[in-house]
């Protein structure tokens, strides 16, 4: 890496707003998020669309679409040029009978090979001496006129103290960038997981079943539910009608066909259908409609828990004088 490359990283912060140009041409900010001295480029990152995104820009870049951030290397060596060219331009000034110049910061010796009058050695040794006077009106105003070369060494230190910083940015600003830019990597680190998730839950289904594509929608969309299932300690309720539905486990003979299991029940209440379907444009999906009961048993309850919420309360009602009646079908009822 070159000393210039070096120095034009040093002017780059993490957490500075930059402007960069995408592959389609488009102009827009982004944050910077790291710097990478060795590849001479940055990583920045932006929101678009509700959705982190970020690139890796090479420095070039960055210097072309924002001069701003790189004055501070830029400016001394254009501050340098304008020296020398201001030593080999005319300076206005007023000369008097002694061959001294008048400038706006005081009286200046012209240097010897400035002057159009050849000086001799006795005026050489007056204008040595008056060298102080002339590296005072220098450090008053720096880069006017460069005299000999004792007094570019005094000229050494202005210059350095001409070279502009760049301000501080403000602690509410970088707060918030800060803060942005953590809420960008946590949203791109829960997107990946997500998407191992689901990559991870894909290669867990069986394939070999014709319906497959059905049977992981169906485990995706199961994911996203808070099951809640019924247990013993819940309240029973008192109803004078009282309609449920128990969920079977699936039987071998449905498991040796690869059939695909379209029933969810995720808490006590609601039983969900998921229906198979595909569009006009051959688009598989599943329809989830939604059924709601006054008990819903899931498929690994025990007879005990169904006693519990159905008959049981039909026993106690008949000891209190009343006529329980009981309608069950499928293998309830068998």
């Amino acid at each position: 890496m070159t000393s210039n490359h070096q120095q034009l990283l040093t002017c780059l912060h993490t957490g500075v707003t930059v402007d960069i140009q995408r592959s389609n041409g488009r102009i827009h900010q982004a944050v910077i998020t790291q710097i990478n001295y060795e590849a001479k480029s940055v990583t920045v990152e932006w929101q678009e669309k509700n959705e982190g995104k970020g690139k890796e820009v090479d420095l070039d870049a960055i210097v072309q679409l924002n001069p701003n951030l790189f004055t501070s290397v830029t400016n001394p060596s254009s501050s340098h040029n304008n020296n020398n060219n201001n030593n080999g331009a005319t300076v206005d000034h007023d000369t008097n009978n002694n061959g001294d110049h008048y400038t706006n910061g005081g009286t200046v010796t012209q240097p010897n090979r400035r002057t159009k009058q050849q000086t001799t050695d006795s005026e050489n040794v007056r204008k040595q001496s008056q060298l102080p006077v002339a590296a005072a009106v220098a450090a008053v105003r720096p880069a006017v006129i460069s005299s000999s070369a004792v007094q570019v060494n005094n000229d050494i230190s202005p210059q350095k103290q001409q070279t502009p910083t760049i301000p501080p940015v403000l602690d509410s600003n970088k707060s918030k960038v800060v803060k942005e830019i953590e809420r960008i990597a946590a949203n791109r680190e829960q997107r990946r997981a997500r998407q191992d998730e689901r990559r991870q839950k894909l290669s867990e289904v069986d394939q070999s079943i014709p319906a497959w594509e059905f049977q992981a929608m169906v485990s995706e969309y199961r994911q996203q539910l808070d099951v809640k299932l019924l247990v013993m300690n819940d309240p029973q309720k008192d109803l004078k009608i009282c309609v449920c539905v128990r969920k079977r486990p699936i039987t071998k003979k449905e498991l040796n066909k690869k059939d695909i299991d379209v029933l969810t029940i995720p808490n006590k209440e609601v039983v969900i259908v998921h229906l198979p379907k595909v569009k006009v444009d051959l688009t598989k999906y599943i329809d989830n409609q939604k059924f709601r009961f006054d008990y819903g048993f899931h498929e690994t309850c025990n007879n005990e828990l169904v006693y519990h919420f159905t008959a049981h309360p039909l026993v106690q009602s008949l000891f209190q004088g009343n006529n329980p009646m009981v309608f069950a079908y499928g293998q309830t009822g068998s």
